[in-house]
Formats: structure tokens, C-alpha cells, sequence
């Protein structure tokens, strides 16, 4: 901005732009302090206006032009207002959007239930442990208690149970102490030894297992609370502490989502207002840059006229579009050369001579509001000559009352009206083109106008038309 310009020159005020080219880099400064590229050219676009072809105009930019009219009308302080109060709405808009999706994250009604397990728990810190001391008793005795009935099951009463194998093969031994009693008896009488005792073990597993003391729905009441907590603890833990101190955390979180919602409403109301506000505003420009519009263009198109466009036409547009910080305007310059042509926006105007004078008329009409220190015009003298020449030179010279105005120029009616006149002089040396630029004198100033005017030689006709122009200039 303007402000940071001149907040970052000099002691003595300059502001230095440099960019150094070495190789396939380069670096820009400000002063002495490096800075992108990018900035450089938008300090540039702020300090120096170029009118020439292939350069960027900033008055063909409907956003320029929009300012140029504000400007002009005497707007910046509405604008000004308007963008206040566009910012405002804005950030309103930008909070409450925060607003929603905040209450949007915390479903009020899932941390309510999420609160309402925790307390129908009735979680106490310490029974976690006692819990668990019991359930590793519980578990002990009911893991002994499987392995004897395991045991007995496996003895006797199993399909394949022990004693029922020992019986088959008793009753096959038989057939063997029938035929040799001698070595059979003996067999099947340990086998029914073996069998006895079996069934002997068998009834004492039965006796310890109904000894022993377990409630299977103890056992299974403390396993769903044992889950329930560990659940809990999954969810809200990883201690009892933490899940108590996460249902306070949910229910202080509800209160909170509750107020938010409350405050939702009432940024919507604030939204609304500062909207209302703002197309007031909005509309109010408007209005006020549709009424200067006619009258600059009117001005303007006069400007026109003395610069050669005898049959042309000027408008200013202004029309309905999107929301921004200074309205909701666009604002388009729009010029016909001719009377048989449409009006078109000026930055479509084919001709880069016709640019040049349309953007001279604008800049002079708008030289006091515009506040960009230096303009630059090249090729405005594009297709002119004779008396239209003079007019142009004319208004070059109205608007370095008001700015620095170079101008780039082939015709000495131009040329003798500035204050300094400069020659480019190019020259080859070795193969390599040379470009110097040489401040003139008066007496080399009147040469350069005579040369332009056509002369060769010596001639003093030549010399005196050129002190003439000058002296013409000097005395306006």
C-alpha cells in the first residue's frame, strides 16, 4: 500500500527499486532489502502507469476504473464505510460458520447418552480392584472344579470313557482264561482290580466337585460386571477415574453445546443485520456512481473530441456484480471509434493508437483523482498528425501539471511540449546493439525539433519553426 511505501523509503524520502540479472537469476530489492519479484512489480504497478503496447494498462482493469469513478465522485469515504462493514459482515459470517459447525461436531443428544451410561453404571474407582481379586478366586476354583469333572467324565462316564475300554477288554480276556485259566485268571483279575479302582477314583472326583463351594451365577453376575467396566474403560477410560471424569467432561460439554446453540442464533440475527447494512450501502453507491458516471463520461467524450475522435462515443456501465468490499458494482469504460461501431469495454479496442488517446482523454479528465505519481505513454501519437498532434501535446502537458508524464514520441509537436527532452540514440559496436539516452540542451533540443520536422541540413527555416514551437510551449 501507499502507506507501506512510504513508511519503507529513505531518510531523504526515495524509494530505490532495483532488480539485478546475472545468468538464469535474478534478485529484486527495495532499497537495500530483497524482496520476491512479485512484490517489486506491485510496488511498480503503485509508482509507475506504462500506456504503450504489449504493457499493462492498470485504467483497462474494470476494478482501476471502478476506483477512478469513486474517486471522482467523491466516494472513498461511502466505499470506505461500505468495505468496514463488509469486513464486518464477513467475519460475522466466518463465526458463525465456526458457530454451526462446532454445535454440528457434538451431537448434544450421543453425549447425553454417552453421560447416562456412565452414571446408570454406578461405577465405583475402587471395585475395579476388588473385582478383579475376586473374579481370580472365582476363576481358580471354577478352573479346579473343570479339571476333576473333566476327569470323572473322562473315567466314567464318556462315551470312550477309561472303565468302559477296561470292561471290553475284560470281557475279551474271558475267552482267554477259558481256554488257559492258568495265565488268563490272573489278567482278567487285575483288570477287574483296575476297573475297580477306577471307578473308586471316579467317585472321589464326583464327591470333590460336589464338595467343592461355586455359584456359577456369581460367578457369571461378576463376569458381565467385569465387562461392562472394561467396556467403559474402552470407551471413556483407561481408568474408572478417567470414566468418571469423562461423564462430568460430557455433561459440562452438553451445557456448553446447549449455549453455543444459543449463540448461533444470535450471530445468525448479526449476520442478517450487517447483510441488510451492507446492500443499503451497496445500493447507495450505486446510485451515486450511476449519477457520475453520465457526467464523466460526458467530460470525457468531450476530451475525445478535441483529440480527433470527431464521431466517437463514451459510456461508463455501470451494472449489477458480485458481493465485494467496495459494492456490489462492475463498473466498465466502453468506447466506439467510429459511429457505425458498437461501444466495446476500451481494453478491447484493437488499435494500440486509439487505446493511447482514449486512455490520454481518461487521464486527463481523471488526473486529479488519479494517484499513481508517474504515467508513461508510448505510441500515443499512433495515427495522429498536424492539429489533432497539438491537442494531444496539449493534454500531455495538463496532466504533468498534476504527475510526472513521460512520453515516448516520433512527432515534434509532441515533443516541444515538454518541460525535458530526451533523445534515444542506438549504435552497433562489435556485433552488439547499444542504447544511450541523452538529456538535450536548448540548442540541441532545437536541432532534435527541427529534425523531426524534417530537416537535413542546415536550415534556418527549420531552426526558427523549432524555436518557435518551443517558444510557444515555454509561453504556455
Amino acid at each position: 500500500t501507499e502507506q507501506e511505501i512510504e513508511e519503507n523509503s529513505g531518510n531523504d524520502g526515495e524509494l530505490l527499486l532495483r532488480r539485478v540479472i546475472t545468468g538464469n537469476r535474478s534478485r529484486c530489492f527495495i532499497n537495500d532489502t530483497a524482496v520476491p519479484l512479485k512484490t517489486l512489480a506491485q510496488v511498480g504497478d503503485l509508482l509507475v502507469d506504462i500506456h504503450g503496447p504489449e504493457q499493462h494498462h492498470s485504467l483497462l482493469q474494470p476494478s482501476y476504473q471502478r476506483e477512478l469513478l469513486d474517486n471522482y465522485a467523491e466516494l472513498s469515504p461511502a466505499v470506505a464505510e461500505c468495505s468496514k462493514i463488509f469486513d464486518q459482515w464477513r467475519q460475522a459470517r466466518n463465526e458463525l460458520q465456526q458457530a454451526q459447525e462446532s454445535v454440528e461436531k457434538e451431537d448434544v443428544e450421543t453425549l447425553k447418552e454417552q453421560a447416562d451410561e456412565i452414571r446408570k453404571a454406578a461405577v465405583n474407582p475402587e471395585e475395579d480392584d476388588q473385582l478383579s481379586e475376586r473374579h481370580a478366586l472365582m476363576a481358580r476354583a471354577r478352573n479346579l472344579v473343570g479339571i476333576a469333572d473333566e476327569c470323572r467324565r473322562t473315567l466314567c462316564e464318556s462315551e470312550n470313557a477309561v472303565t468302559e475300554q477296561l470292561s471290553r477288554i475284560l470281557r475279551s480276556s474271558r475267552e482267554l482264561e477259558e481256554a488257559d485259566p492258568n495265565s488268563g485268571k490272573p489278567i482278567c483279575d487285575r483288570l477287574e482290580e483296575g476297573i475297580e479302582l477306577l471307578n473308586d477314583v471316579g467317585n472321589d472326583l464326583e464327591h470333590y466337585v460336589d464338595a467343592f463351594e461355586f455359584d456359577e451365577s456369581e460367578y457369571t453376575a461378576l463376569e458381565e460386571r467385569m465387562g461392562t467396566l472394561q467396556r467403559l474403560k474402552r470407551k471413556y477410560g483407561p481408568t474408572l477415574q478417567d470414566v468418571l471424569e469423562t461423564a462430568e467432561n460430557l455433561e459440562q460439554r452438553c451445557a456448553e453445546v446447549e449455549n453455543r446453540q444459543f449463540q448461533v442464533e444470535e450471530k445468525k440475527k448479526e449476520c442478517q443485520r450487517l447483510e441488510k447494512l451492507y446492500h443499503e450501502k451497496s445500493e447507495m453507491l450505486r446510485a451515486e456512481r450511476k449519477k457520475a458516471a453520465g457526467t464523466l463520461a460526458d467530460a470525457i467524450s468531450a476530451k475525445l473530441e478535441n483529440l480527433g475522435f470527431n464521431n466517437s462515443s463514451f459510456r461508463i456501465d455501470v451494472t449489477p456484480g458480485r458481493i465485494s468490499r467496495s459494492g456490489q458494482d462492475n463498473v466498465e469504460f466502453t468506447f466506439a471509434p467510429n459511429v457505425e461501431q458498437n461501444l466495446h469495454p476500451i481494453r478491447e479496442i484493437a488499435s494500440s493508437g486509439e487505446i493511447a488517446r482514449v486512455l490520454l482523454a481518461v487521464k486527463t479528465v481523471l488526473s486529479a483523482a488519479d494517484n499513481i505519481p508517474t504515467l508513461i505513454f508510448d505510441e500515443v501519437d499512433a495515427n495522429v498528425g498536424g492539429n489533432v498532434a497539438v491537442k494531444v501535446a496539449e493534454e500531455l502537458a495538463s496532466i504533468g501539471q498534476r504527475h510526472q508524464t513521460i512520453c515516448i514520441t516520433h512527432l515534434p509537436q509532441i515533443a516541444s511540449a515538454g518541460q525535458r527532452h530526451y533523445r534515444v540514440l542506438k549504435s552497433s559496436q562489435a556485433n552488439r546493439t547499444k542504447t544511450e539516452l541523452a538529456a538535450l540542451d536548448i540548442k540541441q533540443r532545437e536541432k532534435e525539433i527541427a529534425r523531426m520536422l524534417g530537416w537535413q541540413g542546415d536550415s534556418e527555416v527549420a531552426l526558427e519553426h523549432a524555436r518557435e514551437m518551443l517558444g510557444e510551449t515555454e509561453h504556455e
